[in-house]
């Protein structure tokens, strides 16, 4: 079909009156490329999809999609070994929260209910559900770059978190970094500190803090602003350490729990 029959037809009218009524994004995208068919296979197939699509709405009512946003350009960036904005994340998590409630829509309430040719999309919706619910359950700063896995954490703005590294239930305060394969439980981390590589925090059996027991408690590890832990160290629970600290301070490699390490230059 040509443009000038197009004109005629106020095609362009009609692609924004269809506009209007996408519910996301996407969908609004979607309509603008819309093109008329001259493929009969092609024709047949949109109309029984169109009917099929008509007859949810009427038994189910519509479904909105209006927050979800897209995600190619952060999926190209993290196919690459890119990280990704807080920002990022959470419109990552709202797709599939999208995702889910989608999938829910397309089930059918009662064996009774017939199939009908929208099935086989609504059955190749994966929502991942745990990926979005990890998603959710932490605070990430802006420009925190994280290559590892982090669970139920808040992480600070310009915080840097290595390949392999695995935090769990903590705060890391901005421009902090975590070096690869470090594993950090249960630890509160202060703004500007460098935890060394291949690093376990928050391990072993609980005991009182040397210093202040009631302070230094539940089961925590307490590091100070600006504080430096050398690589391959393991550091127990209800410890402090603060200031530039190296092998020497921790003997056979280990701050056992209840320890501390306070050198002249902690904060």
């Amino acid at each position: 079909m040509n443009q000038k029959t197009l004109f005629k037809l106020e095609y362009d009218k009609i692609i924004a009156l269809l506009e209007k009524e996408a519910t996301s994004f996407r969908g609004g995208q979607l309509c603008r490329r819309l093109k008329p068919m001259t493929d009969l296979h092609k024709i047949n197939t949109y109309q029984e999809q169109t009917a099929a699509a008509y007859t949810r709405i009427v038994q189910k009512g519509r479904i909105s999609f209006g927050d979800a946003a897209p995600v190619e350009e952060s999926m190209k960036r993290l196919e690459i070994g890119g990280s990704l904005s807080s920002t990022e994340l959470l419109r990552i998590s709202r797709l599939l929260v999208n995702a889910a409630r989608v999938k829910a829509y397309g089930r059918h309430d009662t064996q009774e209910d017939a199939c009908d040719c929208l099935d086989e999309y609504f059955n190749l919706l994966e929502p991942l559900t745990p990926l979005s619910n990890e998603i959710d359950r932490c605070i990430i700063g802006e420009g925190a770059e994280i290559y590892g896995e982090v669970h139920n954490s808040v992480i600070g703005a310009d915080v840097r978190i290595e390949k392999g590294v695995v935090v769990r239930d903590s705060i890391i305060m901005r421009h902090s970094t975590i070096g690869e394969g470090t594993q950090v439980n249960k630890a509160i981390i202060a703004e500007n500190v460098h935890v060394g590589r291949h690093v376990v925090m928050g391990v072993g059996e609980e005991a009182p803090n040397v210093l202040k027991p009631n302070i230094y408690g539940f089961g925590l590890v307490t590091v100070g602003e600006k504080a430096v832990i050398p690589d391959g160290v393991t550091i127990g629970k209800n410890v402090c350490i603060s200031g530039e600290t190296s092998l020497e301070d921790y003997p056979d490699g280990t701050l056992p729990s209840g320890g501390a390490i306070v050198e002249k230059d902690g904060e």
